[in-house]
């Protein structure tokens, strides 16, 4: 009998996909992934710095266009040349940071690249489905320990919160107004997820890169907020999940496509921890680890975030393969291997193929 990971090895051979945001964090998995599957990759993004992951990855199997996502003209032409089945569309402002310095920009690319996405979308007869990822910070903050779902109230403060709504609501726009009740044949979905963790995200302001960069240099981390709640969850699950929806979403488009929609993709029980505890158990992996907490963070964020990813369960058979200390332990084993000079392009395929070995072992 035909597993689901089989079915999903098939599907993605020779699939026609354009990523945008490739060269990211998320983005460089993504790219990884896709072509160890066997997909015919296209991905557009800003130029490369220099030193970042997807150079350090060593990703050369897939075409590689440079362009700002907010610039129509040139994504367009992209899109047209190279006639994708499938467009995941992750090239955003990905963080809170610059909400301060920069509003407008954040604003400007998050809302005009979804809207680029989707009108290019609807104009190109290759594409059949369009997966849109957002953020679970598209949810109003009431401080709740009991996990949003799907259908809880959208809602921001922030520029970046603000922007995160507002790709939701134009991707459901674009759903029921261009696309749904034999209108189109695209199928528009859209993923929330947050707080994910894993080898390549090189932003300091973020918790586990920082942790990982002290730790390494062995100088002490100082901390702030060690009560805040968070959904850590691993980099692969979560790029493993949007792959499973944009799968089902293409074998749907045409259809009465119950799949299209807003899906959250979360931590199990486990990954529903506090920072002092995260950092409690990222410090086990490094001999020589200090830090210390001197009080709570003076951003507006907040305390309690917790996601209710069920849907995904029930409508993709998704759920994620790692709990807290797998995932930390295989983060920190990848920088010791890295400081013994193994390359990070061979180490980065084999988290994917060991990844995929999970996901075998859990179907048989």
């Amino acid at each position: 009998m035909e597993t689901m990971v089989d079915h999903s090895r098939k599907f993605w051979i020779n699939r026609k996909v354009l990523v945008t945001g490739h060269t990211g964090f998320k983005g460089t998995w993504m790219s990884i992934m896709l072509t160890e599957l066997g997909a015919d990759v296209c991905g557009y993004s800003l130029p490369l710095e220099p030193g970042c992951f997807y150079e350090k990855a060593g990703v050369t199997a897939i075409r590689h266009k440079e362009g700002n996502i907010s610039d129509y003209v040139a994504l367009s032409k992209v899109i047209i040349d190279f006639q994708p089945e499938i467009i995941i569309h992750l090239a955003s402002h990905s963080s809170l940071d610059g909400c301060n310095e920069k509003p407008d920009y954040i604003l400007k690319t998050n809302i005009d690249g979804v809207i680029n996405v989707l009108e290019i979308s609807r104009k190109v007869e290759s594409v059949k489905c369009v997966l849109i990822v957002t953020s679970d910070k598209c949810y109003r903050n009431i401080e709740s320990i009991i996990p949003y779902t799907e259908e809880a109230e959208l809602g921001g403060a922030d520029p970046y919160s603000v922007s995160k709504v507002c790709q939701e609501l134009i991707s459901q726009c674009y759903r029921s107004f261009f696309f749904e009740n034999g209108k189109g044949n695209v199928s528009v979905a859209t993923a929330r997820a947050s707080n994910v963790i894993g080898i390549g995200d090189y932003n300091l302001t973020r918790l586990v890169p920082y942790l990982l960069e002290q730790f390494r240099k062995e100088e002490r981390a100082v901390l702030r907020n060690p009560k805040a709640v968070r959904p850590w969850q691993y980099v692969l699950d979560v790029v493993w999940g949007y792959l499973l929806l944009s799968q089902k979403l293409y074998e749907n488009s045409g259809k009465e496509n119950e799949l299209s929609g807003a899906y959250n993709f979360g931590p199990g029980a486990d990954g529903f921890k506090n920072v002092e505890t995260l950092v409690g158990c990222m410090a086990k992996f490094f001999p020589n680890a200090a830090y210390e907490f001197i009080g709570e963070t003076k951003t507006a964020e907040t305390q309690v975030l917790k996601l209710d990813s069920s849907k995904a369960g029930r409508m993709l058979g998704w759920k994620t393969k790692y709990d807290l200390e797998d995932m930390l332990y295989e983060i920190t084993d990848f920088v010791r291997k890295e400081k013994q000079s193994v390359s990070i392009k061979e180490l980065s395929r084999r988290l994917v193929h060991r990844y995929f070995d999970k996901l075998c072992q859990d179907a048989d």
